[in-house]
């Protein structure tokens, strides 16, 4: 991978996960991410993880961010 598709944010009680995808192929069917490419960004989308249960969900969403770039 040549380029970021993924940055972490540690916060004192959340991770935020921010993602650069490909917005004609991501699926995020929980809606838990939310689209922040208007800011100007290399990434264009925000999640936070504030609980463990959002763990699994995210490593797919990471998953498809770094399949996107290949």
């Amino acid at each position: 991978v040549k380029t970021n598709f993924l940055e972490i944010h540690v916060r004192k009680q959340w991770l935020i996960c921010d993602l650069k995808v490909n917005k004609k192929t991501f699926a995020d069917p929980k809606k838990l991410t939310k689209d922040i490419s208007h800011l100007g960004f290399s990434v264009s989308r925000e999640m936070k993880i504030d609980n463990i249960e959002k763990i699994n969900y995210a490593t797919t969403l990471i998953k498809q961010a770094y399949e996107a770039q290949h």
